[in-house]
């Protein structure tokens, strides 16, 4: 792996790690005045409304899109796990005979 691949592969990980409630919040709370503006300005309802699903849908991907970083990084994690005691298993004599391979994950065969 070069020192780009470690460094990106760094910053997924220190990004996976954010808390976003604070940003599902933040649109929660754009949400909830958009339908407070329905109530007050009701001849530009629809235009609240698609405000509203423009919104509802930037929130499902931006959870899509924080769940997908942490799987890819727990993925990373264990594949370097797996590598490191398979690096280690491979060097003993009675491993080696028998030529295993990391059986977790399809990167190392």
């Amino acid at each position: 792996m070069n020192s780009f691949e470690k460094l990106k592969n760094h910053h997924d990980q220190l990004r996976s790690e954010v808390d976003i409630t604070p940003f599902l919040e933040w649109y929660d709370t754009r949400i909830a005045l958009w339908q407070r503006d329905i109530i007050d300005q009701p001849q530009h309802a629809a235009s609240f409304r698609q405000l509203i699903k423009a919104d509802r849908e930037a929130k499902q991907r931006m959870i899509e899109k924080h769940s997908a970083l942490q799987i890819r990084v727990s993925m990373q994690l264990m594949h370097e796990e797996m590598s490191i005691k398979t690096s280690l298993s491979l060097m003993t004599p009675v491993n080696a005979d028998k030529g295993e391979l990391c059986s977790m994950c399809m990167e190392c065969r």
